[in-house]
């Protein structure tokens, strides 16, 4: 749906984990608007269903600055609409509402930890995330 709703294209990065009730496992799909600058998304199959016995994907689109070190989150203060994480989180619900997609939920996780990049740079989010229905 991400392909389609963006024109982004199966793409690879870096390995990583993700975590839902209680289970880790490995990335299940990657996109990206590009190969070098870019927006990405890692996709992480939730190993429940949610309330209405529908299944869930997490998703964590980001934008990320090709340099020296590689791709880097864009940092909290690259662009009035905030760091890598929150660009990503706002370009994918776009992409995907104006493909005729609607909004579910949105909620304030409070994930808002800071990270530091390959580049020195610091990115963190605001820690909303947003319930895109699919069917």
């Amino acid at each position: 749906m991400i392909e389609h709703a963006g024109n982004w294209k199966v793409h690879t990065g870096g390995a990583q984990d993700g975590k839902s009730h209680g289970v880790c496992g490995p990335v299940d799909a990657q996109t990206a608007s590009g190969d070098l600058t870019r927006f990405h998304v890692r996709l992480f199959a939730n190993y429940d269903l949610d309330l209405k016995g529908r299944r869930e994907v997490f998703a964590t689109p980001h934008y990320e600055e090709f340099g020296t070190c590689g791709h880097a989150v864009a940092s909290n203060t690259s662009n009035i609409s905030g760091s890598g994480f929150d660009q990503g989180r706002i370009q994918l619900t776009n992409l995907m509402v104006n493909d005729g997609y609607s909004i579910g939920d949105n909620q304030n996780w409070g994930n808002t930890q800071n990270f530091m990049q390959c580049n020195g740079d610091i990115a963190g989010s605001t820690g909303s995330v947003y319930w895109i229905l699919t069917h």
